[in-house]
């Protein structure tokens, strides 16, 4: 995996947890709520395939929550790996290093590192760009990442 990849994962994270507990949230309403024990149901009662279909739905719940706490866990690796990153590759740039940390890592929008570093929009911009640039030429990151981030499948929101 190259650096840019890294942090655009990192980036991304908050945003795949949101859709996984999402997704978890549905699945728990109608675990709880099932339409067919209603009693206002007009299609009568529960039928045989009711066990199955209930045995299944918490399968698949099952599967989210994991999907859930892998995406959690390897979140924060990602994290982790991009501040060494950074402070190692970008120690020299300390603007350059401050904005890519603000975005990636704390997710800040760029308006917001503006207003925190009392830069201009534009110039934030160019420090990121000069940032990712300076990055572009790390070869890989897989050694910032502990073993067990590869271990386990990748989580696909």
């Amino acid at each position: 995996m190259d650096a840019i990849e890294l942090l655009e994962r990192c980036r991304n994270a908050e945003r795949e947890l949101r859709v996984l507990r999402a997704r978890e949230k549905r699945l728990r309403e109608v675990a709880y709520y099932p339409g067919s024990s209603r009693t206002d149901n007009p299609g009568g009662g529960k039928s045989t395939a009711e066990p199955d279909r209930m045995a299944a739905h918490f399968a698949a719940l099952d599967e989210v929550e994991q999907a859930a706490r892998l995406r959690e866990k390897r979140q924060r690796m990602e994290e982790i790996a991009c501040a060494v990153l950074i402070d190692r590759e970008l120690a020299a740039h300390g603007q350059a290093a401050e904005v890519l940390f603000g975005y990636y890592v704390q997710r800040m929008p760029v308006k917001v590192i503006s207003l925190a570093m009392n830069l201009s929009i534009s110039r934030v911009k160019n420090l990121k760009t000069e940032g990712i640039e300076l990055l572009k030429v790390v070869p890989s990151v897989d050694a910032l990442l502990p073993p067990e981030y590869d271990q386990g499948e990748e989580c696909d929101a």
